[in-house]
């Protein structure tokens, strides 16, 4: 159930589902959602590469150096 991904950032970490169109959450992904929404961090659940690039890229802002 755990998320495919999780992503650690300076503030807050990210827990990122990734799932094709037509692809669905099993009941123990549904359980870890709640768990880590319940302790206040952020569930996602991403289909396609552009949702995951502008969930990135909206969370940390503009970091270039």
């Amino acid at each position: 159930g755990v998320s495919d991904l999780i992503v650690v950032l300076d503030s807050k970490v990210l827990f990122i589902e990734l799932k094709t169109d037509i692809g669905k959450q099993s009941d123990k992904q549904k359980e870890f959602q709640e768990v880590v929404t319940n302790l206040n961090h952020e569930y996602i659940l991403i289909r396609n590469e552009e949702e995951f690039k502008n969930t990135i890229l909206s969370r940390i802002g503009n970091r270039e150096k």
